[in-house]
């Protein structure tokens, strides 16, 4: 095939897609068939769902109704249209609902006027209700504050301090809790907020179809100044027979008390509650409540205190305690009987155990003793001041003397 005849065959195939659209338009614009179509995702418009709270129910969330609409009309018309065209409508108040899944007939109230609906008569949505429940929750604050220092932050006060939920029954009843949170930083007054009430279920998460009345809640956080005074422990009472105290005082040597600058600045210390000493019988602690004054709060709510107590004991403790003689005879020997006494100690537990005998020395003095048996008193004496003595097995030892053998 030579370029002429490809020529020739490009210039046919121009004409006969000419003449085909000429065609085209005559039929659509002259003749103008009657054509078929359908048109999906025609959105369906609720009204009157009041009505469904007066019958104790409530509409179920995420749902979307459409219908799809067949449609007859001129070509020219019929494939122009677009579903803003259509009004579709269902009337709540029309119908006696029940929970659960219902299949309602709708309405269609405005289309084009010379287009046929052919399904008309045979257009239905599902609309799912729940029971309507509605009650009243109470308002919990997740409030986090920070204080500039030298300031102190109560408790956030919640006003209202409950609100009313209502909607579909299976959302309703999955709500735990109603909450306001913020994070509030470096304030140094009272401070006023509007926050959002926020419904959610066991897991923490937001519930979002029910409705919350107020909507929202004020959060007024009070700011109070602090004050650094000692921990003062008050106690009554005397410790048990054969102890005696060598120390005591507070684990918290001082507490931040915060309130109004008039009232903390007549306060220089906090007082413990009274502990009975008669109580206690051995080196420990023990917890005690802060008397608090009117009109302050410890920071931290610190409400009670550790007070540990240093005890000491006193023991007795028996101990050999060997004789010695002084001022002998150069030509007599000498025996006493008995060689070494028991001595009877009395001490704090501590200084008993750290006793050592040599503190304690008996003596017998020979001077003026005679050739045979003497009776000589025993001469005690004690070098450590912590340490008494309480008693001694003898307080006398026969003494014999005899020549010496030459």
């Amino acid at each position: 095939m030579d370029n002429k005849d490809k020529k020739a065959e490009i210039v046919i195939r121009i004409v006969c897609l000419i003449v085909s659209f000429g065609l085209w338009l005559y039929v659509s614009n002259v003749q103008n068939p009657t054509r078929e179509y359908k048109l999906d995702k025609v959105p369906v418009e609720l009204i009157n769902a009041d009505a469904l709270k007066e019958a104790k129910l409530a509409l179920s969330p995420h749902q979307d109704f459409y219908v799809s609409l067949n449609l007859e009309g001129p070509s020219s018309e019929v494939y122009k249209v677009t579903t803003s065209q259509f009004k579709v409508t269902v009337d709540l108040s029309a119908y006696a609902l029940k929970k659960g899944e219902n299949r309602i007939r709708v309405d269609i109230v405005n289309y084009p006027s010379n287009i046929n609906i052919k399904n008309n008569s045979f257009l239905l949505v599902t609309i799912k209700v729940d029971d309507y429940v509605e009650k009243s929750i109470p308002i919990k604050q997740e409030i986090k504050v920070t204080t500039k220092s030298g300031n102190y932050a109560d408790a956030p006060e919640l006003k209202p301090s409950s609100a009313v939920i209502a909607g579909p029954g299976e959302y309703v009843n999955s709500i735990k809790n109603l909450l306001v949170s913020s994070d509030v930083k470096d304030i140094d007054t009272d401070t006023v907020l509007n926050l959002p009430i926020k419904a959610v279920n066991d897991s923490g998460k937001a519930v979002e179809e029910v409705k919350i009345s107020p909507t929202n809640a004020e959060v007024t956080i009070p700011v109070k100044k602090g004050k650094l005074v000692p921990v003062n422990v008050v106690t009554k009472g005397n410790l048990p027979s054969g102890y005696i105290m060598k120390d005591f005082g507070s684990t918290t040597d001082k507490v931040e008390l915060v309130g109004d600058e008039t009232v903390l600045s007549g306060i220089n210390k906090i007082d413990t509650e009274a502990i009975d000493l008669s109580t206690i019988n051995d080196s420990k602690e023990v917890s005690v409540n802060l008397s608090v004054p009117q009109s302050v709060r410890v920071a931290s709510n610190l409400n009670k205190v550790k007070v540990r107590f240093t005890l000491g004991k006193y023991i007795t403790k028996d101990v050999e305690v060997p004789i010695t003689t002084k001022n002998p005879t150069d030509t007599l020997q000498t025996v006493i009987d008995p060689q070494k006494i028991t001595v009877k100690i009395s001490g704090l537990e501590d200084d008993i155990n750290a006793f050592k005998p040599d503190s304690i020395k008996a003596e017998v003095d020979l001077a003026g003793a005679k050739e045979g048996d003497n009776t000589i008193p025993i001469v005690l004496s004690n070098s450590n001041d912590k340490i008494k003595v309480v008693s001694q097995s003898s307080d006398k030892v026969k003494a014999t003397l005899t020549k010496k053998q030459q």
